[in-house]
């Protein structure tokens, strides 16, 4: 595990069978006998059994709720003082193993600080201070003097290691798409932790990151001590999701544009008839001022002014809807200028296809607007 985690610390400590010894400027813990434990309130304790620690049927039954069994933890103890054994050697990979096997069964604070021990010397410096500080935290109000020691060596090699944590920061460009997921050596980051200095060991790491409708990418790098690195996180659209788009603009292009032809020609139709109104209305005022009837506006009888009065209303009536079919075809014609104008252009394609059509030689060019 290359990204600094935070584990669930369990039983925090047990005085009368461990003790502390000087270890390189640290500390190691050195498993003497027994299991007694204290346990720290509110810190619970891991409860997986050991797997393969004891003999077949050999199990005994377990204690009290949440504690494990006898067997389990006499086979943790003999583990606990080989992985001693072997730190000691400088076999650190094979100690730090066995130690996260007995942490398997009953994790203390002694056993979290060992990990971190060997974590440090394998040059996994982020987990092992992500380590001595869970150390740290959860022995903050358990006092004695063992407890005081372990949770001050575990401050001061956390302090030791900080500065030189590399840390990555990925960065998701604008816009994020739907359903993104990035990975860090095969572990999934939190949204919440994108844009934010991850602790990671120094080495190569893998990133990858996918999202729907994208193309996943995937980078690797190699980080040292106390670098800060930051990734951009950029996902090109799939051949899907851009022959979508094209489809998708080519078609409100071409439906605005249509749109914008019918509003011209409808402005078009709406100007004839205003002209053929005006006409008409032109062609009675005519009639009626050719007609000797009614000299002056004074007409000779009644049904002379009736007739007048008849034809006056008509060429209202057409001077109305003249002035109205020529308000609605500039309107008309207007909108659909406008429609015609924003609408997306097509993207233009020219294709050279060899033979030209009905013809046994020669060349044709399409071109598509």
């Amino acid at each position: 595990m290359t990204i600094a985690h935070a584990r669930r610390v369990g039983l925090v400590y047990a005085g009368p069978v461990l003790r502390l010894t000087s270890w390189a400027g640290a500390a190691s813990v050195a498993f003497v006998a027994g299991v007694g434990v204290l346990t720290a309130p509110g810190v619970a304790s891991a409860q997986t059994a050991l797997a393969g620690t004891a003999a077949p049927g050999a199990g005994a039954p377990s204690g009290a709720a949440g504690e494990p069994g006898g067997s389990a933890l006499v086979a943790a103890r003999e583990l606990f003082r080989e992985a001693g054994q072997d730190a000691d050697a400088g076999k650190f990979g094979l100690a730090l193993e066995k130690y996260r096997r007995v942490a398997a069964v009953k994790e203390t604070g002694q056993v979290r600080f060992n990990i971190a021990r060997c974590e440090e010397q394998l040059g996994q410096i982020a987990s092992a201070l992500a380590d001595y500080e869970l150390v740290e935290r959860d022995l903050r109000d358990v006092h004695g003097d063992a407890e005081n020691d372990l949770r001050n060596t575990s401050r001061d090699r956390g302090n030791a290691l900080r500065p030189r944590v590399p840390r990555l920061t990925l960065v998701v460009l604008p816009p994020e798409p739907p359903n993104f997921v990035v990975r860090l050596d095969g572990v999934v980051i939190a949204d919440a932790a994108l844009g934010v200095p991850l602790p990671v060991d120094p080495g190569r790491h893998r990133i990858e990151a996918s999202a729907g409708g994208r193309l996943p990418m995937t980078a690797e790098l190699e980080v040292r001590e106390k670098d800060s690195r930051r990734v951009p996180l950029e996902l090109e659209k799939s051949a899907a999701a851009q022959q979508a788009d094209t489809v998708g603009g080519t078609s409100n292009g071409s439906a605005q544009r249509v749109l914008g032809w019918v509003a011209i020609g409808g402005g078009v139709v709406m100007g004839a008839l205003s002209i053929v109104f005006l006409a008409e209305h032109n062609s009675i005022v005519s009639d009626v001022t050719a007609d000797g009837a009614c000299p002056n506006g004074k007409c000779v009888s009644t049904t002379a002014k009736n007739t007048a009065m008849g034809r006056q209303s008509g060429a209202n009536t057409t001077a109305g809807l003249s002035v109205g079919f020529a308000i609605g075809a500039v309107a008309a014609a207007g909108a659909g200028v406008a429609l015609v104008l924003t609408a997306k252009s097509n993207p233009t394609q020219v294709a050279l296809h060899p033979g030209a059509p009905g013809a046994p030689g020669g060349a044709s060019v399409a071109i598509t607007f």
